[in-house]
């Protein structure tokens, strides 16, 4: 939870106070200390496939993004039916480009959580379709990822309704 939570200040600068909070080049440092509480937690239980889950988003804010897909398939690999884990990878392997794994991977979270769905998992879905053309499709997967006051259900949505 903290490689999570340096993560999220890293890229959102949530819970910092200026001047880390205004400028991400002086948030810098947190992408090693992502990576050291994600390393940590594999150190410390290394057949646990959430703290795998941990180290492959650590690689995400220091752009390893090779390296995000193979720890990604090792925790995948600790229990392939950990819907928790499919799904959170599925969208950050997608985001590499990656989209055929990231779509597979949180489809079947998807299929393993219903009814209680974390809606951000949609998003890579979205996402995929809108690439592809499949307008429609997209607009469908955004419906259920859709957060109201969420900036980026709005971003989103504008794009994809721009499409269609």
């Amino acid at each position: 939870m903290l490689s999570s939570v340096r993560s999220i200040q890293r890229q959102f600068a949530v819970g910092l106070d200026p001047p880390e909070a205004d400028d991400i080049d002086k948030r810098a440092y947190l992408v090693g200390l992502t990576m050291a509480a994600a390393t940590r937690a594999v150190e410390l239980a290394p057949e646990d496939p959430t703290a795998h889950r941990a180290l492959a988003i650590a690689f995400w804010p220091s752009c390893q993004l090779e390296q995000l897909r193979v720890e990604a398939e090792r925790a995948i690999a600790l229990n392939p039916n950990d819907a928790y884990v499919l799904g959170g990878l599925g969208n950050f392997v997608g985001f590499t480009g990656q989209w055929d794994i990231g779509v597979q991977w949180a489809k079947k979270a998807i299929t393993l959580s219903a009814p209680d769905t974390p809606q951000w998992w949609w998003t890579i879905i979205a996402e995929n379709d809108w690439f592809h053309s499949r307008y429609e499709e997209a607009l469908v997967s955004l419906q259920k990822f859709y957060i109201e006051p969420h900036w980026l259900s709005h971003l989103l949505m504008a794009y994809m309704l721009l499409s269609l």
